[in-house]
């Protein structure tokens, strides 16, 4: 029994290890055929992602057709090659006023489509202006040739966008040898003067202030500045026709002209609790850009309501010194003859701007303060006033805003019809960061003169609204009728008196920062004007377009991307 029992457990094992082997063969031949799927899954995989990358390619060649482009052209173009045996279809069409590009990228084993539906752009194409700035413009002429008159149609202000570059592209490109033995890539500031001649085509790249001071090469060179660029009085003496495209992709930089016959950097200073302290030796100016606080009287209550424009009068005071009155009177709330003087210097009177230029040049560290007065009727039609608010920069810094370059805007609605603090100061805004921009040496003061109750909606900080502006001479700052506080006629159209330089460039400026295109003083009784002017070339402003990352002739606002497979 002991040998059959033997015999029968060997039979047992025998037939145990073979289903063993027979299941892990079986398990094998699933594994290499799942291997094997899995491989095959893979490798479509990649196809339709090649497929894909190609589709993907031929929608931003489309894209870049359509924005390089002034009108809207439909096509079709099969086949292109993408590389790698990959192959991409693309179609551009118009429809309902939408832009269709469908794109089909294709490998031997696999198809992707992809499309895009533009419902929105900004048709204005760029080469079309001499100045294109998503930022305020101002003072800057724009002409469509050497010869032509002034165009202001030839300069786009506040744009929606602006063209996109790859920077690191750009100064790759710079640093590139050229002709002369040369490269164009500077990791610091730059000055372009007389000697600076690099050959045609040259892109000039600095990480600083880029300043003009002469140019006298030949052919077109395309600039870019991560710092300002500044254009010295001496570019007046350059020819019309210097060549240049200037770019500033920095929103917090500034295209601006330097103080007229000076290189020198604006007047350091601070602005402390409300005063402004310079730290060197300085002249300044004073300007009202405007206001707006309507007063109420009744003539004959409830019935008769009278509206008028409240007298605003003005005073300064520098250092130790004795108030400077620079638009008339600004009488104390007693004085005789009180609506005589209120009325002579009454600044709230729809002639705005209006500059003084104070009459000495000052030590470093001499203060500056402003104080603003409104005033109300005490008797019908104005026959008498009284004070119902005076305000100072220093002591009232509750009702007194002092903005610099940089600054927020003040988000402060407007009460009832007036125009708003943001709306007086529009020439000072970047509207792309919604900061204020100006020069170095300047500050703005926004008054609050109708109640020191800030919780009333009449406290809109646009009451009278102030710039105080330094420079290192006073003949920096007077111009074209300032009062500078001599016994000039200020109004003489004499030409004699009044000259404008202009420092021109031929090709175009695209930048994302401001454009600030003027300078005035007075040298020897003349008022002095530099003004900077772009004669456009649209041939220049393509090339360095084709730098972009988009073409960007054409600005897409409003578009959809989906997937067709």
């Amino acid at each position: 029994m002991s040998g059959t029992n033997l015999r029968s457990q060997k039979g047992n094992m025998t037939t145990t290890v073979v289903g063993v082997i027979m299941m892990l063969a079986t398990l094998g031949v699933i594994l290499a055929t799942l291997s094997s799927s899995d491989s095959t899954l893979q490798l479509f995989q990649q196809e339709e992602q090649r497929a894909f990358y190609a589709a993907q390619s031929g929608l931003e060649y489309g894209l870049k057709r359509y924005l390089a482009s002034d009108d809207v052209n439909e096509f079709t173009l099969n086949d292109l090659n993408i590389g790698g045996g990959v192959t991409a279809d693309i179609r551009l069409t118009e429809k309902n006023g939408r832009v269709i590009i469908t794109a089909t990228g294709k490998t031997q084993k696999a198809v992707k489509k992809v499309q895009t539906v533009i419902s929105g752009a900004d048709s204005n194409y760029i080469p079309d202006y001499a100045v294109f700035s998503d930022s305020p413009v101002s003072n800057v002429v724009t002409v469509d040739s050497i010869k032509g008159k002034q165009n202001p149609a030839l300069l786009y202000q506040n744009a929606p966008t602006l063209p996109k570059f790859d920077l690191g592209e750009l100064k790759k490109l710079s640093k590139v040898t050229r002709k002369d033995g040369k490269s164009y890539y500077y990791d610091g500031d730059l000055t372009v003067d007389e000697s600076f001649n690099p050959p045609p085509n040259t892109i000039v790249y600095a990480e600083g202030k880029i300043t003009f001071k002469k140019g006298k090469w030949d052919g077109a060179v395309y600039f870019v500045a991560n710092g300002d660029a500044a254009f010295a009085d001496s570019w007046k003496n350059s020819d019309d026709d210097v060549k240049m495209v200037l770019y500033l992709p920095n929103s917090q930089k500034k295209v601006k002209l330097l103080p007229v016959n000076s290189d020198d950097d604006p007047v350091d200073f601070k602005v402390d609790k409300g005063e402004v302290i310079p730290q060197e030796p300085y002249a300044a100016s004073i300007t009202v850009i405007g206001g707006d606080l309507p007063f109420g009287y009744w003539i004959f209550w409830p019935f008769w309501l009278e509206v008028y424009d409240a007298p605003i009068t003005v005073k300064i005071k520098v250092g130790d010194g004795n108030p400077m009155y620079p638009f008339g009177p600004s009488p104390g709330p007693h004085a005789r003859s009180l609506r005589a003087k209120v009325n002579a210097g009454n600044v709230n009177d729809h002639h705005n701007p209006r500059t003084y230029v104070l009459p000495n040049d000052y030590a470093a560290g001499t203060p500056i303060s402003v104080t603003a007065t409104s005033w109300a009727w005490s008797r019908p039609w104005g026959r008498a006033y009284h004070r119902n608010l005076e305000a100072n920069s220093v002591r009232d810094q509750d009702i007194v805003l002092a903005l610099r370059d940089g600054d927020p805007v003040p988000d402060i609605p407007a009460f009832g019809s007036q125009r708003s603090a943001a709306e007086f100061i529009a020439d000072y805004i970047n509207f792309k960061t919604q900061r204020v921009s100006l020069e170095d040496n300047q500050v703005i003061y926004l008054f609050e003169l109708a109640s020191r109750d800030l919780s009333s909606p009449s406290a809109d900080f646009q009451d009278l609204v102030m710039m105080v502006t330094l420079a290192r001479e006073r003949d920096d700052l007077a111009g074209p009728g300032d009062d500078d506080g001599d016994d000039d006629d200020d109004d003489d159209d004499d030409d004699d008196k009044n000259i404008t330089n202009y420092l021109t460039l031929t090709g175009g400026i695209i930048s994302e920062g401001a454009v600030l295109g003027m300078q005035t003083a007075k040298k020897d009784d003349k008022n002095i004007t530099n003004k900077l002017r772009v004669i456009r070339d649209e041939d220049m402003i393509k090339s360095f377009l084709s730098h972009s990352i988009n073409g960007n002739a054409r600005i897409i606002l409003s578009s959809k991307w989906k997937s067709l497979n």
